[in-house]
């Protein structure tokens, strides 16, 4: 008899393991959240029905409110318990055993998972630096394949991909679904929300985790046609989103755009001084319009461990090709930012004496 630890081992899965513990006082830079303090969020609670808590939440105000801000109709948007649960609706409305999905390599970590859950087979395409890998994923599309997903800014490199890009994607592909994961948008140079909008085979997945600051609230949403959005409405929970987390989301939404643009552009001119800084140690790292930076370290195992001695959590990994990278979150904060420099100098000339 084959019981679910072995169905779950067959598909290749296995618990999601993040970043450890950490103590309070550490800097906390290992899990790409949002700017700390930018939100006075016990004002936004404030504002929050009590009888929010004891009713069944609804999100049809939230759903409109981020219809309006996109300029499309309310039934092209769903609301979703954070990117993840978007992502993994798309996957179980779209895939199946005998499907294929196209996935560059390394990116966020889940959408594997999610593929291979889904019983579909999964074809990674090597993406780690430089310019999106367009002819080898043009190449990689087939009679099976039924999605394609783009993570842009790219989790955990920073890379983007292009208009261009996605147009010569869906094109090449019009019987598969086109999945845009825009989570980091907000601190690229280029959103690519309305392009994504306009290509008719595909969703973007967006989240209030990264810029607006609110992971623990696991609010997100997918938008795209109206007739897939029903689809991916059928696939879930029909209450994945809690009343408070979607009181909160829309508060935020209707009146911290400007705390929120704040913290990006603090985040911004971060991730460029950051670079900078490791540039002029010969450290090197990888471009990135998110709000992270992927360091290049010889020994990255100890300098991941030297810096959380030190205070400072950054996220290592333990797969290839990224065993010697380690990545930074920008902190939004210069009291952060400069205790994070303070760290890695302490500890750069600790292993490179």
């Amino acid at each position: 008899m084959i019981g679910p630890a072995s169905l779950t081992q067959a598909r290749g899965l296995g618990a999601y393991s993040g970043p450890p513990p950490v103590t309070p006082g550490m800097l906390k830079l290992d899990a790409n959240e949002g700017p700390r303090g930018m939100m006075r969020f016990e004002d936004v609670l404030a504002k929050v029905d009590v009888e929010t808590i004891r009713q069944y939440p609804r999100t049809e105000a939230l759903r409109g409110a981020l219809a309006e801000r996109m300029g499309i109709d309310a039934k092209s948007v769903l609301v979703t318990a954070g990117a993840d649960d978007a992502l993994d609706r798309c996957c179980r409305a779209r895939l199946g055993p005998g499907n294929l999905a196209i996935v560059t390599t390394p990116t966020f970590e889940m959408i594997p998972r999610y593929v291979r859950a889904a019983g579909a087979d999964l074809d990674e395409v090597p993406w780690l630096e430089g310019p999106f890998p367009i002819c080898e994923v043009l190449g990689r599309i087939g009679e099976r394949t039924a999605a394609i997903f783009i993570v842009t800014p790219n989790n955990p490199t920073g890379g983007i991909a292009s208009e261009s890009d996605l147009r010569q994607i869906a094109e090449a592909a019009p019987g598969a679904l086109l999945i845009v994961d825009l989570a980091y948008t907000e601190f690229a140079e280029v959103d690519l929300t309305s392009t994504v909008l306009s290509i008719p085979n595909a969703v973007l997945v967006r989240t209030f985790s990264k810029a607006w600051g609110l992971a623990g609230l696991r609010v997100g949403w997918v938008a795209g046609q109206a007739d897939m959005i029903g689809a991916l409405m059928g696939v879930g929970n029909p209450y994945a989103v809690s009343g408070v987390s979607a009181a909160v989301a829309l508060e935020c939404l209707r009146s911290g755009a400007s705390v929120m643009s704040a913290g990006v552009e603090q985040v911004r001119a971060e991730r460029e001084r950051l670079r900078i800084w490791l540039a002029t140690r010969n450290i090197r790292s990888s471009p990135s319009q998110a709000n992270f930076v992927l360091v290049e370290f010889g020994d990255a195992a100890s300098v991941h461990r030297r810096l959380f001695d030190a205070g400072v959590s950054v996220r290592k990994f333990d797969i290839q090709p990224l065993r010697s990278w380690l990545r930074v979150t920008c902190p939004a904060g210069e009291e952060d930012f400069v205790r994070l420099l303070h760290a890695l100098e302490m500890v750069i000339c600790e292993v490179q004496p």
